[in-house]
């Protein structure tokens, strides 16, 4: 009886899969399903980096970071700093569009960011391209090593990591990017990939955790 039931089972499920040879995997992407059990994707020339996960954690501001930078072109949005740790000063450079840059030691070592806000309406995409291109512009072999989207303070950013090289300097750059069609934010904090271990990498998330939204 028990192994009339296992073949009527698996009968039927081979019916079913015969029939259902398309499938949604949970990062989104089609894949056809074979009669042999393999898979391929169906999306094959599809860029890789459109497809991210959402990180489960939740980021927030660091108790010690107490300090509101408040962004001048779009007041909406602001970081905290550590005022112990961190020191910032206004970009007088008309040139770019960079708000803030913010300054600290890690390890002995020197430590440089920026932080800006705006209201010019760039989607995820477009922004995240920039600042793919403005790194490309310095290293045109740059890695990106990590992307994922993250909830940080009630918002949806997206996180990048890129790896580079400039005059056999090796360098990491750190982003977190916000649209939502009309408000744009880019946080980034950039080092010696030297530093990219996991104490300095945590210290520098604590940090850029600290963008939110001004009430």
């Amino acid at each position: 009886m028990f192994k009339k039931i296992t073949l009527c089972f698996l009968f039927v499920f081979a019916w079913n899969f015969s029939f259902a040879q398309n499938a949604i995997t949970s990062e989104g992407r089609t894949v056809f399903l074979k009669n042999d059990g393999t898979w391929e994707y169906t999306d094959m020339n599809r860029d890789p980096h459109d497809i991210r996960d959402l990180n489960d954690s939740e980021f927030s501001v660091d108790k010690n970071a107490t300090f509101l930078v408040k962004s001048q072109l779009n007041p909406k949005y602001g970081i905290y700093l550590n005022p112990k740790k961190w020191n910032f000063e206004v970009n007088d450079n008309p040139d770019q569009q960079t708000e803030y840059i913010l300054k600290t030691k890690i390890n002995g070592s020197n430590v440089f960011g920026s932080f800006a806000a705006n209201k010019e309406g760039k989607s995820i995409e477009e922004l995240r391209q920039k600042m793919v291109e403005e790194v490309e512009s310095v290293d045109s072999n740059m890695e990106i090593v990590k992307e994922e989207y993250r909830l940080v303070n009630g918002k949806k950013m997206l996180y990048m990591k890129m790896n580079g090289d400039v005059m056999h300097i090796h360098f990491t750059v750190f982003f977190y990017l916000y649209a939502d069609g009309e408000d744009n934010v880019v946080a980034e904090i950039h080092t010696s990939k030297n530093l990219d271990d996991y104490k300095a990498t945590e210290k520098i998330l604590q940090m850029l955790n600290n963008i939110v939204a001004v009430k």
